[in-house]
């Protein structure tokens, strides 16, 4: 009779606990194993009544009976029986394959002012933001379901996964963190701006680093304003700690988790989102579609947009014709989206507010030797002039980098950085 009672109560509390239209997390997710090692509170006796035993306290005849019951619920919701329906079939899948969803995080402050980012944890824009939300308003728009998600430690792809799962009704689905999915390590370019860099380096050393698949960046070293290896995060990575990857290191650091981690997960039919990076999200591409290394170059994945794999059950290869780079991902698109744009956005350059004869006169009105001052060429990247310096009289100079407000330039007769 007790183990009966206990049955009765304890599946009970675990119908209202862990239903979804409840609020709850539906059986058999993480939240459900938690059970175990958290006992349910006893249930309210009257006076003079025997106290039912908690769950911890039931035999193993009740606990076998209540994963009975687990199953039978997890089919329950699976096949719609007793007026609970399955989510509507997404468009986008396709029969006898897995889906897989990649995003890569929205916009970040870094990728607004176009500096080299990989570990520094900056924010998302607000841009971002509503990119991530947008994100899984389309996800949910074509009916996506998902059973759990997996993302870096970095907050603009955490932050981007949890808008998305928000806005996308997933709130209750099991997250995976791993550092193996931040993005790749810069190395000692890490926090410079990409436009000053190209001036430095050149055009073709940038390149190789950017877009290079087995090249490595200058190593970062511990006197590194951004050393990644004071974060507490990375405390016991020790050897394992990057100081700059090339695009190989990167996706040699990927792919361990992707097997161990995310190949199990899909063989099982769940249905997988994963928020990340940039040049994670070309490595697995790569490794996915068997690109090469002269087309990745010109893969490029944009913030925000759901990216859409159909992967065959058995061999878990990409279904589906290949563009001309052979990547077979299909992005979802919304053309009615509206971006968000700032007021603020528009960087004023110095040949839009004055010209050179108007500035020679404005050096002799302040007693200023002219022809220290200069107005320097073109810049490479975005064929917009900018202030390269200005020497005053009493030798003071001034840097700007353009696109990058507020972030210290360097001077281009120096040969380092």
């Amino acid at each position: 009779r007790i183990d009966t009672i206990t049955i009765c109560l304890g599946v009970n509390e675990i119908r209202r606990r862990h239903d979804p239209l409840d609020g709850g997390t539906p059986v058999g997710t993480a939240r459900a194993a938690s059970m175990t090692a958290n006992p349910l509170p006893p249930p309210h006796h009257s006076a003079g009544m025997a106290t039912t035993p908690t769950p911890s306290s039931v035999s193993a005849l009740s606990r076998r009976s209540m994963s009975h019951f687990d199953a039978a619920v997890q089919s329950h919701y699976q096949t719609g029986v007793g007026g609970v329906k399955p989510p509507p079939r997404c468009e986008y899948e396709i029969e006898g394959c897995h889906t897989l969803v990649l995003v890569r995080h929205g916009q970040s402050e870094w990728n607004a002012a176009k500096r080299f980012t990989g570990w520094v944890d900056v924010d998302l824009t607000e841009k971002g933001r509503l990119q991530a939300t947008n994100a899984g308003r389309l996800l949910k728009l074509h009916n996506f379901a998902f059973e759990e998600a997996h993302t870096s430690v970095l907050k603009r792809a955490v932050r981007t996964l949890w808008t998305a799962l928000h806005s996308s009704d997933h709130h209750w689905i099991p997250v995976k963190h791993t550092w193996r999915l931040n993005e790749r390590h810069y190395g000692g370019l890490t926090g410079l701006s990409k436009t000053q860099a190209e001036i430095e380096l050149g055009t073709e050393m940038l390149l190789q680093y950017r877009r290079g698949f087995d090249t490595e960046p200058l190593e970062m070293t511990e006197d590194h304003p951004y050393y990644t290896g004071n974060d507490r995060r990375y405390r016991d990575l020790g050897k394992l700690l990057p100081k700059g990857e090339s695009l190989k290191k990167c996706k040699e650091r990927i792919l361990p988790y992707w097997y161990e981690s995310i190949v199990p997960s899909i063989r099982s039919g769940r249905r997988v989102l994963i928020a990340a990076h940039n040049n994670v999200i070309r490595c697995l591409a790569k490794h996915l579609d068997d690109i090469s290394t002269d087309c990745l170059r010109d893969i490029d994945i944009p913030t925000g947009k759901p990216l859409v794999y159909n992967l065959d059950k058995v061999t878990l290869q990409p279904v589906g014709e290949p563009d001309e780079h052979g990547f077979r991902g299909r992005f979802l698109e919304d053309p009615g989206l509206d971006e968000c744009t700032s007021e603020y956005e528009h960087v004023i350059h110095p040949n839009e507010i004055i010209d050179l004869e108007s500035l020679r006169a404005e050096a002799k009105k302040l007693g200023i030797d002219a022809s220290n001052i200069h107005l320097i060429k073109k810049c490479p990247e975005t064929n917009a002039s900018f202030l390269q310096k200005t020497t005053v009289a009493g030798g003071h100079r001034g840097d700007m980098a353009h696109g990058n407000m507020g972030v210290r330039g360097y001077d281009t007769q120096q040969t380092g950085f």
